[in-house]
């Protein structure tokens, strides 16, 4: 009986966790994205100016040629970006199937062993569960569950999101 897994759909307030989780992860993307633009923008500037305005110190030298470096430039920029975006799009497909499908997984798994952890105060239980070796709980649950009791720990079927556990 130990690993029994089953679907089930997820309630409204798994949803917006996933949809908050993915709004948040945005946003810090958002601004990850606007804070690279402006540096590549900067440094791709700088370094213009400087080849443009720099004497050449040997006559075999070749000018800058501002014609060579605008494509070059932005060439290396628009790599850049699509590298980032395309990080992001990889990163959040398994979340935004989650919400897509509406789906979690339920685990009934057993209790291997009860830990207290003093130094944040805080319970835990061992499972004997291949994904997930423990999950923190309340002292309530602490108290009411023995080893070798079953449990159930959902998570979202594609990103495996933890999402709690009854």
């Amino acid at each position: 009986m130990v690993g029994i897994e089953f679907e089930e759909e997820m309630k409204e307030h798994e949803r917006n966790f996933i949809k908050n989780y993915v709004v948040g992860y945005n946003s810090g993307y958002y601004k990850f994205l606007k804070l690279l633009l402006l540096l590549s923008l900067i440094l791709t500037t700088f370094v213009g100016l400087v080849g443009t305005f720099s004497p050449i110190e040997n006559p075999l030298q070749e000018p800058f040629d501002p014609f060579v470096y605008i494509p070059i430039a932005i060439s290396v920029i628009l790599l850049l970006f699509g590298l980032v975006i395309f990080a992001e799009k990889v990163y959040t497909y398994n979340f935004k199937r989650d919400l897509k499908h509406n789906l979690k997984l339920v685990v009934v798994v057993d209790i291997k062993e009860k830990l207290y952890v003093p130094l944040n105060k805080s319970f835990y239980f061992q499972v004997n569960y291949q994904k997930v070796k423990s999950i923190e709980v309340s002292y309530e649950d602490y108290k009411l569950f023995e080893v070798g009791d079953l449990i159930h720990i959902e998570f979202t079927k594609y990103s495996k999101t933890y999402l709690g556990y009854y």
